[in-house]
């Protein structure tokens, strides 16, 4: 594990987000069966450029997009490069690439999102004692340029107040997906109210 940026979020917080985070990897891990290191980022990213968190830029992306249930209200964001997409699938259909159709493929990226995204949630929800879900994955196709104000205007939607971000390292492939998670102003009292339990 790397900090990447000096300490914007309280430690409470940020800690539980990054238990979350671990346990993202891990199931990344599982899920994709090659070793993946996470290096999480505890500046609060709400309304900065998105592009500066990216490792090995490229124009061409792919934004899958989980939007929490229940209690709380946040997204989920996992951010791949087109090229990174197809590293990933060219892995896990190893052999059967020729036969694998692009919807098969989108099917795979939904279904990865789902699992990530099920392993942060999961452990916000044990910590905070809450029902929490996911809702179905959607995936998009955009340009690197286009990403600030997709994730901008999905989020205003929600008022975030806190933002992490997060890269999912994986050595064997060579590539390092983006994962970001806002919250909006619920967040905040759930958390003040835990601590003074």
């Amino acid at each position: 594990m790397k900090i990447l940026n000096s300490s914007a979020i309280d430690d409470f917080t940020s800690n539980l987000l990054e238990q979350g985070i671990a346990k993202t990897a891990a199931s990344f891990e599982m899920f994709i069966n090659s070793n993946v290191h996470y290096h999480y980022s505890e500046e609060n990213i709400v309304g900065t450029d998105l592009t500066g968190t990216i490792t090995n830029l490229e124009d061409k992306i792919l934004l899958l997009k989980t939007e929490l249930i229940g209690g709380l209200t946040g997204i989920n964001y996992l951010v791949l490069s087109k090229s990174m997409a197809t590293t990933i699938s060219n892995h896990m259909f190893d052999g059967v690439q020729d036969t694998t159709s692009s919807r098969e493929i989108v099917e795979f990226l939904k279904e990865m999102e789902n699992v990530l995204a099920a392993s942060t949630i999961t452990t916000i929800s044990d910590v905070l004692d809450m029902d929490l879900y996911g809702d179905v994955p959607k995936i998009q196709a955009a340009s690197v340029t286009q990403l600030n104000d997709i994730v901008h205007q999905e989020t205003s939607n929600i008022s975030p107040e806190l933002g992490v971000a997060a890269t999912l390292d994986i050595p064997e492939l060579g590539i390092s997906p983006t994962l970001y998670w806002f919250f909006n102003r619920s967040f905040t009292p759930v958390i003040q109210e835990l601590k003074s339990a």
